[in-house]
């Protein structure tokens, strides 16, 4: 439609000339005569340089909005960053938050969202299980392997992709806590230290009914208890007493928490008598690291479902400057103390991409 106006525009046009050639005007009178013509042109012209002005004067001030709304919205998340990186602010949220959630349960059950691994149902996710044919490899593993000097090839491969356990004797030479570490020593440490005394611990776990302020505070002849530091500031604290373990290979990220266990000394019960209270220690991390830094644990490792039907499960003790490394995925970790000397262990957990 378009083409066929501009084709009968184009022919009127070839007429009007055609016309004007055979009455012989001249210029003059040709261009009085194209005057109306020339006057829709230069209005049409004008029109079009106004709108697109107007255009690029919008786009700028479009532009320049779009400029403020990301400088806003970057200061805002700037701030936010700061709050939650700043451990005094963060203490303060995580307070508010909680005070929130407690306030609107009644109203709304959250909990069951809150236990929830994934909010939002992904049909393309599998997850990765334990099958008989990852438990072959311990089929005939009937006692822990001891190693020293232990490269991270041979970590990697031997043990931690096989799900395999091991222990390692010359981890802990050099630590601070090796040193310095006594029943006595942790409970000042809990109690005065200006960083770990004002966090709560998480993941507090008794065999004897004992909270850790009672455990801390007083002079409990039998206890066997352990924790975790999730916080980051008491999490770093701890860290001054150990380094990173010389074994984890590189693609091994360390966890965000770290352990501490203590146990008074069990005495002359025979090894193996019931007053060994097992505790149990999981994790959702791919794997756990657990020294000995004084006394003596004893350990068990129970195979996983469906790796109890084919492998065994295995006991020992764990000796001071012993190193326990744990796959988290095919083995339960329990522990109880062991000898005459008090017992003291310290951990964490890593994890790299499978």
């Amino acid at each position: 439609m378009a083409d066929e106006q501009v084709k009968l525009l184009e022919k009127e046009l070839e007429e009007v000339i055609n016309y004007c050639q055979s009455s012989r005007l001249n210029q003059d009178q040709l261009r009085k005569c194209a005057e109306p013509l020339l006057q829709i042109s230069k209005k049409s012209n004008r029109k079009s340089s106004s709108n697109a002005s107007e255009i690029a004067s919008r786009s700028n001030s479009n532009f320049r909005g779009w400029i403020r709304k990301l400088a806003v919205l970057s200061f805002v998340v700037g701030v936010i960053a700061v709050l939650f990186q700043w451990s005094v602010s963060y203490r303060w949220i995580c307070v508010f938050a909680k005070c929130f959630a407690l306030q609107v349960l009644p109203y709304w059950d959250w909990t069951g969202l809150h236990r929830e691994s994934c909010i939002l149902y992904n049909p393309y996710l599998v997850e990765e299980n334990l099958t008989e044919e990852d438990c072959e490899v311990c089929e005939d593993y009937g006692s822990i392997d001891y190693q020293r000097n232990i490269s991270h090839s041979t970590m990697a491969n031997e043990y931690l992709f096989d799900n395999m356990p091991i222990v390692i004797t010359d981890a802990a030479q050099d630590w601070r806590a090796t040193q310095d570490f006594s029943i006595d020593y942790i409970k000042q440490l809990y109690n005065k230290d200006k960083v770990l005394s004002k966090f709560d611990l998480c993941n507090y776990k008794t065999a004897t009914g004992h909270r850790f302020v009672q455990v801390r505070d007083n002079n409990i002849p039998k206890f066997h208890v352990y924790w975790e530091n999730c916080f980051m500031e008491p999490m770093k604290a701890l860290r001054t007493y150990y380094s990173r373990p010389y074994f984890l290979p590189p693609m091994v990220e360390m966890g965000t928490i770290n352990i501490v266990a203590m146990a008074s000394p069990v005495g002359d019960i025979p090894f193996g008598h019931d007053h060994y209270k097992l505790l149990s220690y999981n994790s959702t991390d791919s794997m756990t690291w657990f020294s000995q830094v004084r006394g003596q644990y004893f350990i068990r490792l129970s195979p996983r479902s469906p790796c109890d039907k084919i492998c065994q499960k295995l006991h020992f003790v764990l000796k001071e400057g012993e190193t326990l490394v744990l796959p988290n995925d095919m083995w339960l970790f329990q522990f109880a103390p062991h000898g005459k000397n008090p017992s003291i262990a310290i951990g964490a957990t890593g994890t790299w991409d499978q």
